[in-house]
């Protein structure tokens, strides 16, 4: 998983964000990339003693001001639909339900 995690931020050098205390532990993450038309928000995760203090709010901000530079119009992201904390996050910072779109998957290894 680890070389998965770091074949993907070397193909989308400079999107991805982290987020460190003033010890430089890292408490907040956030992969982000494009396939040059669409930016995706992957794994934004926050440590438990972080949230509710805006680390996830900057990360996402930061990635998608990332995204703008490079030209980027649209951004996606997908969210488990059990995960309601997760869902409120991404309503709260103005994300729309995009109803309609089924997402297929497929082993290939």
């Amino acid at each position: 998983m680890l070389y998965a995690i770091l074949r993907y931020l070397a193909h989308n050098r400079g999107f991805s964000q982290i987020c460190e205390n003033e010890d430089g532990q890292m408490v907040g993450t956030a992969l982000c990339g494009h396939d040059g038309r669409r930016g995706y928000m992957y794994h934004v995760a926050v440590h438990n003693d972080c949230r509710g203090m805006g680390v996830g709010r900057k990360l996402v901000t930061r990635c998608l001001e990332n995204l703008r530079t490079a030209g980027i119009a649209k951004c996606h992201l997908m969210v488990i639909g059990t995960n309601e904390q997760g869902r409120g996050f991404w309503e709260g910072m103005g994300w729309q339900y995009r109803g309609g779109i089924m997402l297929y998957s497929q082993d290939i290894l």
